[in-house]
């Protein structure tokens, strides 16, 4: 039964990545929704490369960029992702614990999520950061995602410092944080 789940899982997001090709950025100067994320500058998309800079507006109605003076978490997920809540969870408690030391951003990739479903979801988690739908594929397509559980850990000065494609564990998420610098 777990088996076939986690099939139908990686079916459905190999389906949503399949279907949107080469998404595009959003149109500039559009407004700030939380189902839109504006790109601004490309970046690149490995360990070691400039993040690209973005603008959201998140499911709480408050703005997200990375920020400039502390490290940040992008992570992938859905709504409807169960192998997302243990990662969505450790970043919760991860978030609780530093406060503003961290910037933590959960992003929807796909297209046929809701703003209401990531809402439940972080309740569920008991998340306080932000998190939004990326239905275009903006962020999702600069970054180069194509998986769900996919987590990028960025530091104060805007560079990847870690990035992987599988559900990430709190431990190797503190540990990515703190090559980030966070302390």
């Amino acid at each position: 039964m777990l088996i076939a789940a986690a099939a139908a899982a990686l079916l459905a997001a190999t389906t949503w990545i399949s279907l949107r090709g080469g998404a595009g950025s959003a149109a500039e100067g559009a407004p700030a929704s939380p189902d839109r994320i504006e790109l601004l500058a490309q970046g690149g998309r490995n360990v070691g490369d400039p993040a690209p800079e973005f603008t959201a507006s998140t499911t709480n109605g408050e703005d997200f960029s990375l920020p400039a003076d502390k490290p940040a978490v992008l992570f992938f997920m859905a709504g409807w992702c169960a192998t997302c809540y243990p990662e969505a969870a450790a970043l919760a408690r991860i978030g609780q614990e530093y406060g503003d030391d961290v910037a933590i951003l959960a992003v929807s990739p796909d297209p046929n999520d809701n703003v209401e479903a990531l809402r439940q979801f972080a309740d569920q988690v008991d998340a306080r950061y932000g998190f939004v739908h990326d239905k275009d594929g903006a962020l999702t397509a600069a970054l180069g995602i194509q998986a769900l559980d996919t987590t990028v850990v960025v530091d104060a000065d805007g560079t990847i410092v870690y990035r992987d494609g599988v559900p990430t564990s709190e431990p190797i998420l503190r540990e990515a944080l703190a090559k980030a610098g966070l302390t």
